[in-house]
Order: C-alpha cells, then sequence, then structure tokens
C-alpha cells in the first residue's frame, strides 16, 4: 500500500497547494513521488521521530545521546520546506533550521513544548527557507538567526526572489542575519557537536549540518531523497554541486539518517547507490 503526502500546515491545517507552475519552478521533481508505508533493509523509512516517555526520559540521557535530543521536521511555508526542531530533553533548549514560513505557527509549537529556542540556522538563503523569520523575530526577538556568509547577498535579494517565483512581496525586508556560521565544529545545544559542512552548488553559501553523535545530516536542498538540489536558479552550479554531494557528503557513514529541505527523508547509503543525479559505484 502507498500512502500520498498531503499539503499540510502545521497544526493540522490543510491547504491547497501553488500552482504547478511555481512549484516545478523552484523545486525537484522528486518531492511529489509517492512514498512506501514501510521500507527493506537499507532504504529509507518514513519519519517516525522518537518520543521517550515522561517518565525514563531522563535516563540513559549520557549513554545514549538520541534519547536526550530529539528531532522533528515538518512543512512550513507556502513551499512546504522542512522546518527542523532540535530539541535537548534535559535543559529544554532546541534550536531551529529553515524556517520557511509560518513563523507564527513554528513559535507557538515551540512554545508548546516547553521549550527556549535559542537560534535559527539556514541551510540556504532562497526565500522559501527564510520567510519564517521576520515573524519569529518579532515575536522572540532574542533568538539569533545565523546563515552562510556567502549567502548573505542573495538574503538581501529576498524580495526579487520572490518576486521571480510569483510570490507575495514582502512589505519590509526579511531582518538580517546576526552572523555567519562556524567552520570548525561546535556544541550547538549543550553537549551536541554539529559540523557545518559548506556544499555549494544550489547557492554559493549552501551548507550542511552534520550530527555525528545522532548519525543525523541535515541537507538542506544539497541532497534529497533520489534527487539534488536544482542549480538552474540564483547563484547555482551543477559541477560544484555533484562536487559537494561526493567530496563532502558520500564520505560520511551510510548509516546516516538525511533530512533533506523538502519531501521524506532518506539514508545516506542509500542515495550512494541509487541517487540517479550523483551516485558512486563503491559504497
Amino acid at each position: 500500500a502507498k500512502r500520498h503526502r498531503a499539503s499540510r500546515s502545521i497544526g493540522g491545517v490543510y491547504r491547497y497547494r501553488l500552482p504547478l507552475c511555481f512549484v516545478c519552478f523552484f523545486l525537484n521533481v522528486a518531492l511529489f513521488t509517492d512514498r512506501t508505508t514501510t521500507a527493506a533493509a537499507g532504504e529509507p523509512a518514513r519519519h517516525t521521530p522518537h518520543r521517550p516517555s515522561r517518565m525514563d526520559e531522563s535516563e540513559g540521557f549520557a549513554e545514549d545521546p538520541r534519547r536526550r535530543y530529539d528531532v522533528e521536521f515538518f512543512p512550513a511555508g507556502l513551499l512546504q520546506a522542512n522546518c527542523v526542531v532540535m530539541r535537548d530533553l534535559a535543559t529544554k533548549q532546541a534550536v531551529l533550521f529553515d524556517a520557511g514560513g509560518e513563523g507564527a505557527l513554528i513559535v507557538t509549537r515551540v512554545l508548546g513544548l516547553g521549550l527556549k529556542l535559542l537560534a535559527v540556522y539556514c541551510t540556504h538563503a532562497h526565500v522559501d527557507h527564510i520567510m519564517g523569520v521576520p515573524e519569529i523575530k518579532r515575536m522572540m526577538p532574542e533568538v539569533k538567526v545565523y546563515v552562510h556568509e556567502a549567502d548573505m547577498p542573495m538574503w538581501d535579494m529576498a524580495q526579487y526572489q520572490c518576486m521571480m517565483i510569483g510570490l507575495s512581496i514582502p512589505r519590509s525586508p526579511i531582518p538580517k542575519p546576526d552572523g555567519g556560521l562556524p567552520v570548525e565544529p561546535f556544541a550547538i545545544l549543550p553537549g551536541l557537536m554539529c559540523t557545518v559542512v559548506h556544499t555549494p552548488g544550489h547557492t554559493p553559501g549552501s551548507v550542511c549540518f552534520y550530527f555525528p553523535q545522532l548519525d543525523l545530516l541535515l541537507s538542506g536542498d544539497t541532497l534529497f531523497q533520489g534527487s539534488v538540489g536544482r542549480t538552474d536558479l540564483l547563484g547555482g552550479n551543477a559541477e560544484q554541486l555533484a562536487q559537494s554531494i561526493r567530496q563532502h557528503l558520500y564520505c560520511l557513514p551510510n548509516n546516516t539518517r538525511v533530512i533533506p529541505g523538502h519531501g521524506d527523508e532518506t539514508a545516506l547509503g542509500f542515495e550512494k547507490q541509487h541517487n540517479m543525479f550523483v551516485r558512486v559505484t563503491t559504497v
């Protein structure tokens, strides 16, 4: 049996998709592929976020980081970019990745979980990944926003990007980022190390966030399930994208869980063998 993805915003409110011409202009065809409800060995499984019970959630944190750090993702904004919430169950702190829209609903979700949001990290500066920032900054001005320095000029062109793809143009510029991204591995949450992997190609400043303790990669629009990011948009470079994936992502362990910028999650070993755009012959 196959399940079909619905266009859904946070809170279960269903919306109509944009006209197909706009969606196809900006997203990959892979986003609309049906996913099976079960997965064979080595194939990507559908999203099943870890939910420890309240009684024992504090037990085993030191032995297994997966029990301490919870990760969930959901589509947000008109172009349904995956927004990722990563929380520390011990300290109730959280960070956010790619606020693509519906910032008020994202804040409501974070507060509903009883979390203190520390920062928003952006995989790149295309508008479908940053349009939620204004509302988040308005409601939580203390929250910091970070993007790679190479995408700062694209951030400043957000209104132009909206015009090019037929989205409503913001009345005021999106608040500027508070800074760039660290070059060296850093503690993104207490006890949790993150490595920012610069993967230019989709945009000059595209990055992925790698968490070796969780065997997790947030790949943004660099790598999708069975596909890769577009390179015919502003700042794109096909050769650079393929090189980024082969040199910086395919060197990671096969069992690495991959949450992309759009669509369902996948596994790195699966993409190495089956991704029709960038594949390796030896895994």
